[in-house]
């Protein structure tokens, strides 16, 4: 357990924290004392939902696994720690049964960082939305330059076709004509 890359952490069947990896240390940036001192009423830090709304105790998946006895997988909570950054990781929660009882004697909790691929999903995502806006933009100036240039070109070309029907004979009109429903096309 010491040479676990991810995080991992133990609770008791009332929530206290009772054992964790030096991952754990590392990745939530706290002591062992301060990690084995964690109280769910009163954490050393604040979480919030993968939305950024602030998440209390309870809904963290360690807790919620312990009680409910339902497994968590993939859990994104956000972690900001005094007035750092946050810090998001990706929580697994199993619970953990003695065997006399049926309901959850602890739960194990393993983390890892995930705060890297999030940045780099919110930087794609701001790309894409760049692309989009140019290409609206590019819809836009192009709409306009067919509105304003090419189709006042076409209605221009059209009343001087109109003007030649009007002066030229009859005779040469068909060639005219056919030139008119291409333009009106």
């Amino acid at each position: 357990l010491h040479t676990m890359a991810e995080g991992l952490v133990i609770h008791d069947r009332e929530g206290r924290l009772i054992e964790a990896n030096p991952a754990a240390e590392r990745l939530l940036c706290l002591t062992r004392s301060q990690l084995l001192g964690w109280d769910v009423a009163n954490p050393h830090w604040q979480t919030v939902g993968e939305d950024g709304t602030p998440l209390g105790a309870s809904e963290l998946p360690v807790i919620r696994a312990l009680r409910t006895g339902v497994p968590e997988r993939g859990q994104v909570v956000g972690i900001r720690i005094a007035d750092t950054l946050v810090r998001w990781i990706s929580v697994n929660a199993q619970p953990l049964y003695n065997g006399r009882d049926p309901t959850p004697s602890g739960v194990v909790g393993t983390f890892v960082d995930v705060t890297a691929q999030r940045e780099s999903v919110d930087r794609i995502r701001e790309l894409v939305r760049h692309i989009e806006d140019a290409r609206e933009k590019e819809r836009q100036e192009l709409a306009l330059l067919l509105h304003e240039g090419l189709a006042q070109d076409l209605f221009s070309a059209r009343l001087a076709l109109r003007n030649l029907l009007r002066d030229l004979p009859h005779e040469q009109h068909s060639a005219l004509l056919e030139l008119s429903a291409i333009i009106d096309r």
